[in-house]
């Protein structure tokens, strides 16, 4: 057993299994946005209620490890995924 965040790109790269909650001796990532006063209003909600839709755990882990591994520009990396979405 080994303690990852479950975005972790090792977590996709080397077929980690992720254990339950029951298993598991800690929490699951949560990713939680933090919106400034300033900005908020309700179509940052939508946008981010969409984004959030698509974005799941093994995406965030692929994504991270193109970043990590293959040494990618993180904002090259989150600019293609947005787009293979249509987000953008």
């Amino acid at each position: 057993m080994v303690e990852l965040f479950s975005s972790d790109g090792n977590v996709v790269s080397n077929n980690f299994v992720a254990l339950n909650r029951q298993q598991a001796p800690g929490g699951r990532d949560q990713i939680i946005p933090v919106i400034p006063e300033l900005v908020r209003h309700p179509g940052v909600a939508k946008v981010l209620n969409a984004l959030s839709a698509k974005l799941t755990t093994v995406q965030i882990s692929k994504l991270n490890l193109l970043v990590t591994a293959e040494k990618e520009n993180p904002a090259t990396v989150a600019d293609r995924w947005l787009q293979q979405q249509g987000l953008i």
